[in-house]
């Protein structure tokens, strides 16, 4: 049957998704036997023969697609009347037990199965309780540990921070002082250069001075060579050569 076949892909598929049970009268039957709550056995019928081989072949690949599906098999309940009116006469007495103790405002009726279970359950979750106080602590000192380390880093920053201001004044000062020095170096050196010139103007004035005196000295030399009277700057510096006093 195709149906069926296609339902077996479906569950052999391994990924959830719609089953189409309503495409045949066969899969609609057979619902609660393939992935249904009931306990399903399924008997592959092959024969050995050759001339059988592809049918053989195809009975056992479809028993293999048929082994992956999971039925969730529960047991049928038959409910008699006596016990559901002893279910119900308990559930009764339940209630009116519930019922007398709210009126009478002294507690609440529970049953010792229920009672033992809400014990357990307290008693667990006083055990987390204590487990998320112990851990809140511990992240409580860790804080404290961290606090102190930041205010700790605070202080040194602090210190940093006065230690650069302290030396960025410093450098201000540094930098003034060496300002300072440069312009003083400036006037001094300007005052040195008008030292100098004013020297070599001197140097100047003295080597004009000598090459005059040196040039009224060649020339009283030749004078004295050729016997000329040489006006030296005054009457007391006249000469006489020889030629002059073989005249007079």
């Amino acid at each position: 049957n195709g149906s069926l076949q296609h339902i077996t892909l479906q569950f052999d598929s391994n990924r959830p998704c719609h089953v189409p049970y309503r495409e045949s009268k066969l899969t609609r039957l057979l619902q609660d036997s393939l992935g249904g709550k009931t306990r399903t056995s399924i008997v592959a019928t092959i024969s050995p023969a050759q001339c059988n081989l592809e049918e053989t072949l195809s009975t056992l690949d479809y028993a293999n697609r048929a082994k992956n599906i999971l039925n969730k098999p529960e047991v049928n309940q038959r409910s008699s009347k006596k016990a559901l009116i002893k279910e119900y006469t308990v559930e009764i007495e339940k209630l009116k037990k519930e019922l007398q103790l709210n009126r009478e405002q002294c507690g609440v009726y529970l049953d010792t199965e229920k009672y033992n279970e809400m014990e357990t359950r307290i008693k667990s979750q006083n055990e987390i309780i204590k487990d998320k106080e112990d851990a809140l602590a511990a992240l409580i000192e860790a804080r404290n540990k961290i606090s102190g380390l930041f205010s700790d880093s605070i202080k040194q920053i602090d210190g940093l921070h006065q230690k650069i201001d302290r030396k960025e004044e410093v450098e201000v000062q540094n930098k003034t002082l060496i300002s300072n020095f440069i312009q003083s170096t400036k006037n001094q050196y300007a005052m040195f250069g008008e030292f100098v010139s004013q020297r070599r103007a001197q140097l100047d004035q003295c080597s004009s001075a000598i090459a005059q005196m040196m040039e009224r000295e060649r020339k009283k030399d030749r004078s004295d060579k050729n016997g000329e009277p040489q006006w030296n700057g005054g009457i007391k510096d006249w000469k006489i050569g020889p030629e002059c006093s073989d005249r007079g």
